[in-house]
């Protein structure tokens, strides 16, 4: 049960082999052992993520924020602890490209606010 593991250049890699890093960095291409590691795919690029707010005046009439915001993961280890950035094996299939099974894309942000604008 090896497997291949090739990311890209924009991609930071953890390999945890029996709970501990066996290998970390960016764009790393390596042979594992499927049954006893885990792998951690953190992108490292400028990410765009899309958001709306809907909100209500003090006179009643809707108001519609959007927006986009651009940001950077910079601590790929730190971010890793705290989401989940394993890589769906499943989802790599030959219908769907790699690059699409084995990204992070935050969903848009839809928030509802409770406060009226004045």
């Amino acid at each position: 049960m090896f497997a291949y593991f090739k990311s890209e250049p924009t991609e930071y890699i953890l390999a945890y082999s029996n709970g501990k890093i066996a290998q970390q960095g960016a764009g790393l291409a390596f042979w594992y052992w499927r049954p006893s590691t885990s792998i951690v795919l953190v992108p490292i690029s400028t990410v765009d993520a899309p958001f709306v707010f809907n909100e209500t005046t003090g006179n009643f009439q809707a108001v519609t924020l959007q927006g986009q915001i651009t940001y950077r993961i910079i601590e790929p280890e730190t971010i890793s602890r705290l989401l989940n950035f394993t890589p769906d094996h499943a989802a790599n299939s030959r219908h769907q490209s790699r690059s699409q099974a084995h990204r992070w894309h935050p969903d848009p942000v839809h928030l509802r606010g409770n406060r009226s604008l004045a």
